[in-house]
């Protein structure tokens, strides 16, 4: 229980200390949000699935590419899954309402029963501009973890969007 708890304030704090270092980067767009999917583990032939739920920060500062960091959550059998994937998110086609994209990156994983893991992780993603300042997106990605299981993800992104000026 302790290091459930321990993983939880670890998430928190890297999102805070991500945040707190890169709002004077000066970033073209901020989108701080939350996702939740489906979370897949794949080793030795079996497979084990559940719900993935957690918060996620992107900065655009170029328009074309951005850095994500997130953290992610499942209960799955065996006990609690935990990861940390930060990732740069490169977009071939954004405008102002519509960005699609590839990500890719390091990835921290913390396995049921396992100790923490390094891995990798690919995948697209889109998001969509609801309004101003809410996006809505989706987003797959395919995790090999070195030395443990091979991890899929599914997600939906539900974002709150902050545009970067001299005035902030």
């Amino acid at each position: 229980m302790k290091r459930n708890a321990f993983l939880k304030v670890l998430s928190l704090g890297l999102l805070l200390g991500f945040a707190a270092t890169s709002s004077r980067a000066r970033a073209q767009e901020y989108i701080l949000g939350a996702h939740v999917g489906g979370l897949g583990l794949m080793a030795d032939g079996a497979s084990t699935s559940g719900v993935a739920y957690g918060p996620y920060m992107r900065i655009n500062p170029l328009g074309w590419a951005a850095f994500q960091l997130d953290a992610t959550f499942a209960h799955l059998d065996g006990g609690l899954y935990f990861s940390s994937s930060p990732g740069i998110f490169l977009y071939p086609i954004a405008t102002e309402e519509f960005a699609v994209g590839v990500i890719f990156g390091p990835g921290f994983y913390k396995l049921p029963g396992d100790s923490m893991k390094f891995g990798l992780h690919v995948g697209v993603g889109g998001d969509f501009a609801v309004s101003k300042n809410f996006s809505v997106g989706m987003e797959t990605r395919f995790h090999p973890i070195f030395q443990a299981a091979d991890a899929w993800s599914v997600f939906v992104n539900l974002g709150f969007r902050f545009e970067g000026s001299n005035d902030w």
